[in-house]
């Protein structure tokens, strides 16, 4: 929606930039440091994930400061490249490293490119932007413990700032475990036109609880 509003601006502005990103970021700066409580598909575009900041920062500072957006970024692309994100040149398909389970059937090597949206955004702020001006800035789990309550999904995201973890609580019954790739599939797949996936959309978008130090974690916390 951002890329549209620059480019029709008096497209519905009113709900582009003073009602979804507002409200959205207003909670989304809470998800940082240690990664981010992944949920959903597309979890190789996981650099991406701190885009929203980017954008609100220059139209609502009083929502996100220009540091906190500013050192987000930094903190995801550091926390996951650090486990292996990068490899031989390029970005994998997986969480950390390359790792089938993560797989969308939508998606392809090429796929993982869409987390350099995160540096395209920042890019095409003009120099003189508090975002590159500013000094980073304690991110809200670095300044002190929360828990947020999020409606109207009902999602309570808990900050620990002894640990840098956050936590985000769906208020679901259960965590469906991911499945792991099968022999089958595993021979069969460089033969395919379409590479065969495990099917784990309930274990990306239906789980009880998310933790941000290991994307789609038993209830307990423990890696999976």
């Amino acid at each position: 929606m951002q890329w549209l509003q620059r480019i029709l601006p008096d497209l519905d502005s009113d709900f582009i930039i003073d009602g979804a990103l507002r409200d959205f970021a207003a909670v989304y700066k809470y998800f940082a440091p240690a990664g981010v409580p992944m949920m959903g598909r597309s979890t190789c575009y996981r650099m991406a994930a701190r885009v929203p900041l980017e954008f609100a920062q220059s139209s609502h500072p009083e929502v996100v400061s220009p540091s906190v957006a500013r050192w987000t970024p930094d903190v995801v692309w550091h926390h996951v490249t650090a486990r292996g994100a990068l490899q031989r040149g390029n970005l994998t398909q997986g969480s950390f490293g390359t790792d089938a389970r993560f797989k969308d059937v939508y998606s392809g090597p090429a796929s993982c490119l869409w987390s350099l949206r995160s540096l395209v955004a920042a890019f095409a702020l003009p120099d003189s932007s508090g975002f590159w001006q500013a000094w980073s800035e304690p991110l809200p789990v670095e300044a002190g413990d929360y828990r947020i309550k999020v409606s109207p999904p009902g999602w309570t995201v808990t900050g620990d700032r002894a640990t840098g973890v956050v936590t985000l609580e769906t208020g679901q019954a259960g965590s469906p475990p991911l499945e792991s790739m099968s022999l089958r599939d595993r021979l069969l797949g460089p033969f395919c036109e379409k590479p065969p996936h495990p099917k784990n959309i309930a274990a990306k978008c239906c789980r009880a609880r998310y933790v941000s130090t290991s994307p789609y974690t038993a209830t307990d916390g423990a890696p999976e």
